[in-house]
């Protein structure tokens, strides 16, 4: 049986992950999807179904945004959605919230980078540290 696949997507109108979510239904996977929205984006909203579950201010401050994604992921009660669960992290906030939640790895999940923000950071050893985290 196949498992369950959650998404929890940090900006429910980016295409490429509402590209992902149907590639997943098309090849015959149960979904359930999560997102967060952002304030300014005046893009219309995607034709899948999806729980929006936060608002994301943009040029908030990233501990504010992680503590925001942290308090409404617990909320989810996301371990209580069973054993046969693979969760699909878009973006290094997003896993970071999850992770922080969930730190010995007693939940499946897949992390989608996107856009190597971490790359753009200008002390090193933040940046060695963020990127020591993605491989992991």
């Amino acid at each position: 049986m196949k498992p369950k696949i959650v998404f929890i997507i940090n900006s429910i109108k980016q295409a490429r992950c509402i590209r992902r979510v149907q590639e997943f239904k098309d090849a015959g996977y149960s979904t359930e999807v999560y997102a967060f929205d952002r304030s300014d984006d005046k893009r219309k909203m995607p034709d899948i179904e999806a729980r929006v579950i936060g608002l994301i201010q943009n040029g908030s401050a990233y501990l504010d945004r992680l503590r925001m994604m942290r308090n409404v992921m617990r909320e989810l009660k996301l371990d209580q959605k069973g054993g046969n669960v693979i969760y699909y992290l878009f973006s290094f906030d997003v896993s970071l919230a999850f992770l922080s939640l969930h730190p010995f790895g007693n939940h499946r999940y897949i992390y989608e980078v996107s856009d190597l923000e971490e790359l753009k950071i200008s002390n090193l050893f933040i940046r060695k540290m963020i990127v020591f985290l993605i491989k992991r």
